[in-house]
């Protein structure tokens, strides 16, 4: 029996990145790189209600509009909704999706999952991707609670409820021949840039992995090119027996060519599950970047528009150790007496 696999995480910023990787939309492919042209026209994009329906950013901003009931302004750094990629492990994936029948199933019983969990009327995106390696979908959520505050803190939680979660999700995938993964224990946060650049490694420990494993397959490939040519070919009118021993080898060296290449397959695919968490970091980062770069800037231009009305008093707003200060000087600007706000 394989594993059901549930992964989330938060997003705080316009989702633009997100919803071009989610809506293969033509001409941002640079944010679905590993996704196989050929295969893109099989992926299916459920609308199950009508911000399915809209643009990616504009859908998180409707849900938030219409269901937020909060009294007090959003912050702008606010969680406006949550990513989920549900999936399986891959062989039992590739069975499911053999049968018509099975593979509905499974696609029911992950909406059905979402709804209770992160309720139906908060769905912004339901997608199954299937142009990928491993069938998957993707479906994002705006945090909204039952009385209409936004809260991911209260929807996703603390280590308890996720793992509440995660329990829930096997339940549901139970009778399609998913198990529960194990428990993780001991988990500790740690520093944002400590996080990134254990996934740097890590990225970068797959790919000489993989290095590794390509410089095998090559000179296996070239030792079985020699066994056929040299020692089969040539020497055809040797004993039986001798036959029979390289024949021996040359099937020895093919089953353990076929170990490596399985071994390459499977850290290509953790290469590209780690590909793309370090993808998805590196977006909501840029967008925190931009957020702030904003903020800083608003100071300024506040008081530039200030200055413009005062223009021609003897009056001057000015920012001084982080603190607005105004400046009054004389006709002749030989004086001039601060006064702090």
């Amino acid at each position: 029996m394989g594993f059901a696999v549930y992964h989330s995480a938060k997003g705080s910023g316009s989702g633009g990145g997100l919803g071009s990787h989610i809506d293969r939309v033509e001409g941002k492919e640079k944010s679905y790189p590993h996704a196989d042209p050929d295969r893109i026209n099989d992926n299916q994009y459920f609308k199950v209600n009508d911000y399915c329906k809209m643009s990616f950013t504009k859908a998180v901003n409707e849900r938030i509009k219409d269901g937020y009931k909060g009294k007090t302004a959003i912050r702008k750094d606010a969680v406006k909704y949550i990513t989920h990629i549900l999936t399986g492990s891959h062989d039992e994936m590739i069975e499911i999706f053999k049968d018509k029948k099975k593979a509905n199933e499974w696609i029911k019983a992950n909406y059905n999952f979402i709804s209770e969990r992160f309720g139906k009327e908060n769905i912004v995106r339901f997608t199954l991707h299937l142009d990928e390696r491993t069938p998957h979908i993707h479906c994002v959520t705006v945090p909204l609670t039952d009385d209409g505050r936004l809260s991911a803190k209260e929807l996703v939680g603390n280590n308890k409820k996720l793992e509440q979660t995660q329990d829930l999700y096997a339940k549901y995938m139970q009778p399609l021949g998913l198990q529960r993964g194990r428990k993780k224990i001991g988990v500790k946060h740690r520093d944002v840039r400590e996080y990134y650049k254990d996934i740097a490694e890590e990225l970068k420990q797959r790919k000489n992995k993989i290095d590794g494993l390509d410089s095998q397959i090559s000179e296996l490939k070239a030792e079985l090119s020699g066994l056929k040519t040299k020692d089969v070919l040539v020497n055809i009118f040797q004993p039986k027996k001798k036959l029979k021993e390289k024949s021996s080898e040359i099937n020895e060296l093919l089953q353990k060519l076929a170990g490596l290449e399985a071994k390459r397959a499977e850290q290509s695919e953790r290469l590209l599950n780690t590909s793309l968490k370090l993808q998805e970091l590196t977006g909501q980062t840029k967008e925190l970047f931009k957020e702030n770069a904003k903020l800083k800037q608003t100071p300024k231009i506040i008081l530039d528009q200030v200055n413009k009305l005062v223009s021609g008093s003897n009056l001057k707003f000015i920012i001084e150790n982080g603190s607005v200060t105004i400046k009054q000087t004389n006709q002749d600007n030989k004086r001039s007496k601060g006064m702090s706000m």
